[in-house]
């Protein structure tokens, strides 16, 4: 066909954008999460909203007043022991996705880094965690063989 026009690369390209789009959309979403997952949180703690605006508002915990620093490790640090309690005793009101919310803004007040939210989702296969035991069990065979 003469005047037919090939639109592979056209279709490459409008798919490679559409992927980018989706994935700055995504990110953004779990941006919006985390910080309104951290606003609750920082409210059920017993901040007051121009505290927890103050506290979203910031990238990083060491950019925070050092009074309210103080005040939120210590109040974090209270909750953690209370939920890790409640774990331990088994307790009917515990709650894992509480504890587990609470953990994050402890590890962000004492500044270690979160994962990116594009690295969130990245998990290591199954068939990769496999042949990594495999080989760890043929080397420990193999040098306990040596060792015989």
């Amino acid at each position: 066909m003469a005047g037919s026009l090939d639109t592979t690369s056209l279709d490459a390209a409008l798919a490679a954008a559409i992927r980018c789009h989706a994935e700055r959309q995504r990110r953004s979403v779990a941006r919006d999460l985390q910080r309104l997952e951290k606003a609750v949180l920082l409210r059920r703690l017993g901040l007051d909203d121009a505290a927890v605006r103050q506290a979203i508002a910031v990238e990083r915990a060491t950019q925070l007043p050092a009074a309210l620093g103080i005040w939120l490790r210590e109040r974090v640090t209270v909750e953690l022991q209370r939920l890790t309690r409640m774990a331990r005793g088994a307790h009917p009101r515990y709650d894992i996705n509480r504890h587990i919310a609470v953990r994050r803004l402890a590890n962000w007040l004492e500044g270690h880094d979160e994962r990116p939210a594009e690295e969130a989702d990245e998990r290591t296969a199954g068939r990769v965690l496999n042949a990594r035991f495999v080989r760890h069990h043929a080397s420990a065979a193999k040098l306990r063989r040596r060792q015989a």
